[in-house]
């Protein structure tokens, strides 16, 4: 037998020192413990619920009543996807909203507030230019009619 095959098998000859390191890993890949199992489940669930929630969002609101918006890009060419809360009769008053940001593995929450339902409805722009370059209008509140601008580049 190889010497190769004698590591696989876990048999050591006389006077030769095995790879421990290679011989535990084949060892795990042959039968994966408990441990190895669970590390990989708990890792794949972070990423997956990492993808479709975005980190800085609130989970039940964003997952149950969350409406996908438009597409802005900035000025810089950053892609961003916009998400209104909304929860269809049973909601009133101004819409929060989400402009998140794809990151490969995850998403982030770079900019929310509350929208004018204007802008929900594509009555109104998300993004708004002027002579100082492109901002975000969010209102104070709920129900509130006045308004914040926050820079977008």
């Amino acid at each position: 037998m190889s010497p190769l095959g004698v590591c696989l098998a876990g048999k050591v000859p006389p006077g030769h020192v095995p790879n421990y390191l290679f011989v535990r890993l084949n060892s795990m890949l042959r039968k994966p413990n408990g441990k190895v199992i669970a590390i990989t489940c708990i890792i794949i669930l972070v990423l997956f619920c990492l993808r479709i929630v975005p980190i800085g969002a609130s989970p039940i609101p964003f997952i149950f009543a969350s409406g996908k918006g438009m597409d802005i890009n900035s000025d810089s060419g950053i892609n961003y996807s916009v998400y209104f809360n909304d929860a269809g009769a049973a909601h009133s008053g101004n819409h929060w909203t989400w402009i998140v940001r794809d990151r490969y593995l995850f998403r982030t929450v770079e900019f929310s507030g509350f929208s004018d339902p204007g802008v929900r409805y594509s009555d109104l722009p998300v993004v708004q230019k002027d002579n100082e370059g492109q901002y975000l209008v969010f209102l104070n509140s709920r129900y509130g009619k006045i308004s914040k601008r926050v820079r977008f580049e």
